[in-house]
């Protein structure tokens, strides 16, 4: 029996819009991972990554005829629902024997809505995947009934959704296996990480833990829970050999919503990198806390730490607070100087159009991007996604338009605070990149970081989105 697993067509400008030359194509290494636990299954496996491969719908098509599988897994975040939905409807039209699974984090939040609205989907995975998909396959296979399979919706014969019980939270994430890079394109030749958290290439983003305890309004939390569950660290220095010695990669971006959560796991992980004395650099995200101390900072440096990119999101505590960010202004001023003194770059991510946005926390915000010692700065828009706490509060604070396809980062679609206009928040926009990258002291950053011509290629098409974007673009209006 075959398996498909597709990442659905979705160009940059879809994603980042005006900023797209400034966008990152990193692997999909949840299909990865799927793509792992069906191959250990016995299943002939293969992944299509559209986006990468800038494939049309007909290209999908003619690759999905050419590999005639049995089942297709799809995964999509709500702004790609749509095109995971024409895909789906292509599939059944062209291979109509072929059963269409679906999952990630939109299909999690939203089943019932998303199968009602493309009846070409079989069945929808709720939550975490590897171990449901596997029983999905199985009861398909044997023609048993689907209902006692946990974590799913699915269409039965008389066209009724029906939603089973929730399945438990995989304990143990070791006994996954390693993910399957080999079936996706090149790593080396078609993925590349942001121009701001860029070092060496290749470059890859990997995830070694799942679930942030963490409480803000804006994540959704359904698909790996609030419980911090991680891959032990023999575990991660096992993929991160794969990586370095199969598939050549000289940078990782560790991905987790909370890579630093256990200080106990980080310091083996670190200690096990120097021990290996991997060709590797590395940066990570991490969360503002007082438990980030010098010690702790200068042993990832001497691990091969660049950068840590730290969840900031506004210069108002106002914000913070309705936002359940859990952290106070002071600390962010004192982790970030702290990082900078132990050598490494900071990142600082940054959103605007929170819940109560005014002129005011705008201000602040852009004060506070100016004086952090930041070395490298990403903002996007305030989006409540479906199965976040502010999907469900958001008409209380601002016109919050629902439609999918309006669910854009990059783009003020979805959401705009009561006392603010779309115009005024564009604008405001362009003003916080302004703040940061027009800094004397972050220019000389950037060119101090060019060390080969695949870097240097990089940020000069990111250079030049970002001029496009603050200096040309809604000219018209």
């Amino acid at each position: 029996m075959k398996v498909l697993f597709i990442n659905p067509s979705c160009s940059l400008e879809e994603l980042y819009g005006d900023l797209a030359g400034g966008g990152n194509e990193l692997p999909p290494q949840t299909l990865a991972a799927l793509a792992a636990v069906t191959r250990r299954g016995g299943y002939d496996t293969a992944i299509l990554d559209c986006p990468v491969l800038k494939m049309d719908m007909a290209a999908i098509l003619k690759k999905v005829a050419d590999f005639s599988p049995d089942y297709v897994g799809i995964t999509a975040t709500t702004i790609t629902m749509e095109n995971a939905g024409r895909i789906a409807a292509g599939i059944k039209a062209n291979t109509p024997s072929a059963k269409i699974i679906a999952g990630g984090p939109h299909v999690t939040a939203l089943v019932e809505d998303t199968l009602e609205r493309f009846p070409e989907i079989d069945i929808g995975v709720v939550g975490e995947g590897e171990e449901t998909l596997i029983e999905v396959l199985r009861s398909l296979d044997r023609k048993e009934p689907l209902d006692q399979v946990r974590g799913i919706a699915f269409r039965g014969p008389d066209k009724r959704i029906t939603v089973t019980g929730k399945r438990d939270l995989i304990r143990d994430i070791d006994t996954l296996p390693l993910p399957a890079w080999e079936l996706l394109p090149p790593l080396g030749k078609f993925y590349n990480p942001p121009g701001d958290s860029i070092n060496r290439m290749p470059a890859v983003g990997l995830v070694t833990s799942r679930g942030c305890p963490g409480k803000c309004i804006f994540c959704d939390n359904r698909t790996f829970g609030r419980v911090f569950r991680a891959h032990s660290p023999a575990h991660v220095l096992k993929m991160i050999r794969v990586l370095v010695e199969d598939h050549g990669v000289k940078e990782i971006y560790f991905e987790d919503d909370y890579f630093m959560a256990s200080r106990k796991r980080l310091v083996e992980i670190c200690n096990g990198l120097i021990t290996a004395k991997f060709d590797l650099t590395w940066t990570c995200t991490g969360r503002i806390s007082k438990s980030i101390d010098n010690e702790l900072l200068k042993l990832m440096k001497r691990a091969g730490c660049w950068q840590i990119c730290y969840g900031i999101e506004s210069g108002s505590q106002e914000i913070l607070d309705i936002i359940e960010k859990g952290i106070k202004l002071a600390d962010v001023k004192e982790c970030v100087a702290r990082t900078r003194r132990a050598g490494l770059s900071v990142k600082g991510f940054f959103m605007l159009g929170n819940f109560l946005e005014t002129e005011e926390t705008i201000r602040k915000t852009m004060g506070l991007i100016r004086e952090l010692p930041l070395t490298d700065f990403h903002m996007c828009y305030f989006v409540p996604f479906p199965g976040s706490a502010a999907y469900a509060a958001a008409d209380r604070y601002g016109k919050f338009n629902k439609e999918w396809r309006n669910m854009n980062l990059y783009e003020p679609r979805a959401f705009v605070p009561g006392a603010l206009t779309e115009d005024r928040m564009k604008e405001s926009f362009k003003k916080c990149y302004a703040a940061h990258y027009f800094k004397p002291s972050v220019i000389l950053h950037y060119a101090r970081k060019i060390k080969n011509l695949g870097a240097l290629k990089k940020l000069i098409v990111s250079f030049i989105a970002f001029l496009r974007f603050s200096f040309f673009t809604g000219r018209e209006a």
